[in-house]
């Protein structure tokens, strides 16, 4: 996130990808709204960090 705001979800969030996980990152926030909808085959991880942390001392950096 370059524009350092919270980002805001009041709609539909979907995949269609079979068994895949979905990771949402913002360090500044994340807000779901009233019309917040979740359609993913996966697993969903919503998270303020700044980085997730992958094997193998892989790491994304936001």
């Amino acid at each position: 996130m370059r524009n350092q705001q919270f980002s805001p979800i009041d709609g539909l969030i979907r995949s269609t990808i079979p068994n895949a996980d979905m990771y949402f990152l913002n360090p500044y926030g994340i807000m779901f709204g009233p019309n917040a909808q979740l359609d993913v085959q996966g697993s969903f991880h919503a998270s303020t960090a700044d980085y997730l942390r992958l094997e193998e001392d892989g790491k994304i950096t936001l």
